[in-house]
C-alpha cells in the first residue's frame, strides 16, 4: 500500500466527492479512480457504495477511514519531525579521548544524549583542556570534563551531572 493512496482515500472519504478530492490533491480524476479501485482490490472490498445518487462509504470503507486516519496522520507526524531532525546541527561533545577517566564519560554521554535528544553527536577530541573557552568561542557544545564547579558558575555556564548515584571502582580488599 503506498501512503499517497491512502491519503487520497482519506480525502475522498471525507469529501465523497470524486471530482472535488482530485482537484484539491492536483491528480486526475481518472488517477484517482484508479488509485481507489487498486485500494479496493488490495482489500478485496468495496470501500464507497457508488450510486446515481452519488457516492458514500460502505462498512469496509468505513473501517478502512477510521485506521488510515491514524496512520496518515502518524506518518505526516514521523515526516514532520525528520525534517526537524535534520535541520538540527549536531551537538560537538569535547574532552581529551586520550584521558582514561573522560573517554567512558563520552561514552555514555553520548548514549544518554542520543536516547534522550535524538541529536545527532560529533567528538571533539582536543588536548586542550579550557572547556569552558571552547564553550564560549563555540568549538564545542559540552564538554564532559572533571571540574570545580564555581569555575563553571563564574564563567555563567550550566552543567549537570552525569550520575545521580556516586560512581565507584569496586575491587578485592587485597588489591594493591
Amino acid at each position: 500500500m503506498n501512503i499517497h493512496v491512502l491519503h487520497e482515500f482519506t480525502e475522498l472519504a471525507r469529501s465523497l466527492n470524486f471530482t472535488e478530492t482530485a482537484k484539491s490533491l492536483n491528480i486526475t480524476q481518472s488517477a484517482l479512480s484508479k488509485h481507489i479501485l487498486a485500494l479496493e482490490k488490495e482489500f478485496d472490498t468495496e470501500l464507497f457504495d457508488r450510486s446515481r445518487h452519488g457516492v458514500r462509504l460502505s462498512g469496509a470503507g468505513q473501517l478502512l477511514f477510521e485506521k488510515s486516519v491514524a496512520i496518515v496522520s502518524i506518518y505526516q507526524e514521523a515526516h514532520d519531525e525528520l525534517r526537524t531532525f535534520r535541520a538540527q546541527p549536531p551537538i560537538t561533545v569535547g574532552g581529551n579521548i586520550s584521558d582514561s577517566d573522560i573517554a567512558p564519560l563520552l561514552s555514555m554521554t553520548a548514549t544518554i544524549m542520543r536516547e534522550n535528544r535524538r541529536r545527532t553527536l560529533n567528538f571533539n577530541d582536543s588536548s586542550e583542556r579550557n572547556f569552558i573557552q571552547m564553550i564560549n568561542s563555540g568549538k564545542i557544545d559540552v564538554a564532559v570534563s572533571f571540574i570545580v564547579r564555581s569555575k563553571i558558575e563564574e564563567a555563567g555556564l550550566e552543567y549537570r551531572p552525569l550520575f545521580s548515584l556516586p560512581l565507584v571502582a569496586i575491587m578485592s580488599t587485597n588489591n594493591p
